[in-house]
């Protein structure tokens, strides 16, 4: 028993699957439902989850009844039975009464099912009708929940209403967070360093401390924030960028270069956001290199009209710097190719990983680009070969 919960408490699923299920004992076994439907969950296995819940649920008045619906819910749900899903929530609804973890589990149900207003509406009834002895933990859900919906003020609000600990828990990341994203970067910041303590950088915590530096205009101490994460391989791509960003506006230029060089396209690679700051920072330092992160944006988020902006307008500002890319003698990866063929003619990019045919955008591997690489304008070949 403790070994399968030790499994499941440091994410191992599978493994505490195979112990729990080892359990010969039936008392046992019926002891550790609930563990053994959350591994089953865990292992992304919600068909085992739901017949192990669904047993148990059968008894006359269960252990742990409620949550044992829940599981059942999240069990449904990623089986997308809306129908058995229904019919819990409409018993449930029922019998809820004045129990606030009742409405905890319908809260996260119609959170799971997209349903925000009705979730918010609920959790806050938990909140409302808990004990004061048990009313921190609900509004603590309620926080999460309006944290995850992107309302931050309201978020803050509610956590500061629950003695949240100095530490780096969850709640802690997601209060400071939500104190960041709501404006309040004086309290913050405090919370941050509260956190940090006498450590030189801590993860998560000390990023929204050097944002709230880079905000306030202290850059150099943004960058020790940043240097100290960066020694500790926290992000090191995103900490490089962001402290060559910080130099420039310090106006040191060299060194900015120097550290933004150490970037590679295959380490930001799927990664929007550093695609953009890569290719930002390599056009204000006329770098090279910087139509190679701007067309890697480009791929990664085409449906987005700003990367195409930024595509076409990173191009022209490299005309002169990357002459030689526009031209070049032979075919090689990201080149647009025209093929004719008779009075027929079609265009055919050259990108690195997979492509997508639906574009004309063919993957490296792919058996027309492997004949096209290295070829020169002119020559002729044929395809398939056979």
């Amino acid at each position: 028993r403790n070994l399968g919960t030790l499994f499941l408490h440091v994410g191992s699923a599978e493994e505490a699957i195979r112990v729990f299920e080892e359990i010969s004992d039936t008392q046992v076994r019926k002891s550790l439902t609930l563990q053994l439907a959350a591994a089953y969950l865990d292992a992304a296995k919600p068909a085992e989850a739901r017949r192990t819940v669904e047993i148990a649920l059968q008894e006359p008045s269960p252990a742990d009844s409620l949550l044992l619906v829940d599981l059942f819910l999240i069990a449904c749900h990623r089986l997308r039975d809306t129908g058995a899903c229904q019919t819990r929530i409409v018993e449930l609804e029922a019998t809820a009464g004045q129990e606030p973890e009742a409405y905890r589990v319908l809260a996260q149900h119609w959170l799971r099912v997209g349903d925000m207003p009705r979730a918010i509406a609920t959790i806050k009834r938990a909140v409302e009708i808990a004990p004061e002895t048990r009313k921190p933990r609900y509004r603590l859900i309620f926080a999460e929940m309006l944290y995850h919906l992107m309302e931050y003020a309201e978020a803050a609000d509610e956590y500061e209403k629950v003695p949240v600990a100095v530490d780096r828990s969850n709640d802690t990341r997601r209060y400071v967070g939500a104190l960041y994203a709501a404006g309040r970067l004086a309290k913050a910041l405090q919370w941050t360093r509260a956190v940090r303590g006498k450590h030189a950088a801590v993860p998560d915590f000390s990023e929204i401390e050097a944002l709230i530096l880079e905000r306030s205009g202290d850059l150099p101490a943004a960058n020790v924030i940043r240097k100290a994460l960066l020694t500790d391989e926290i992000t090191p791509g995103r900490q490089r960028l962001k402290m060559g960003a910080n130099l420039i506006r310090l106006g040191q230029d060299a060194e900015a270069r120097s550290l933004i060089d150490t970037v590679t396209l295959e380490e930001v690679k799927d990664d929007p956001e550093l695609l953009f700051e890569a290719a930002r920072l390599r056009t204000i330092l006329e770098m090279p290199d910087a139509l190679e992160f701007a067309y890697r944006w480009l791929r990664t988020e085409f449906d987005n009209p700003e990367t195409h902006l930024f595509y076409t307008s990173t191009f022209f500002k490299r005309e002169k710097i990357d002459e030689g890319r526009f031209s070049p003698q032979a075919i090689v990866r990201d080149c647009t190719v025209l093929l004719r063929h008779g009075s027929e003619s079609q265009r055919f990019t050259i990108v690195a990983g997979e492509g997508d045919t639906a574009t004309n955008h063919v993957g490296e591997s792919h058996p027309l680009a492997i004949i096209l690489l290295g070829k020169r304008v002119g020559e002729k070949f044929r395809y398939p070969e056979n």
